[in-house]
């Protein structure tokens, strides 16, 4: 087994654990590959997040939390993003099929906010 398939399974077996995610995030630092990929499971290891897996891993989705972005008793807050981060995916669907595909979407809806930033604080 490869270490980035270890590191996969552990975030997958274990899907609230900030450890596993920070342990994949390091690796795919240090193997150069993905930094914004890198980024989101860092994101989503300090926020407590992670995306809704349904049984037999199904589905691999976000959810959005309600539009006055507080926490509804109905939707687990772990699986849910910030309107502000759900609504920034340029992709426009959340429903990814896999756990890197859930990040990878994670990643882009991050980069755009990152961007939008950075042309605010240009002159």
């Amino acid at each position: 087994m490869t270490d980035q398939v270890a590191l996969l399974a552990a975030v997958r077996r274990r899907p609230t654990d900030r450890l596993a995610k920070l342990a994949y995030a390091d690796w795919l630092e240090e193997q150069g590959l993905a930094p914004e990929v890198a980024y989101a499971y860092r994101w989503a290891a300090a926020h407590g997040r992670h995306p809704l897996t349904t049984v037999k891993s199904r589905v691999v989705c976000w959810r959005r939390l309600p539009k006055e972005c507080s926490y509804h008793f109905e939707i687990h807050p772990d699986f849910c993003l910030p309107c502000w981060l759900y609504d920034a995916n340029p992709r426009r669907y959340w429903y990814c099929g896999t756990l890197e595909l859930a990040f990878a979407s994670l990643a882009a809806a991050l980069a755009t906010l990152r961007g939008v930033t950075s042309l605010e604080e240009a002159p």
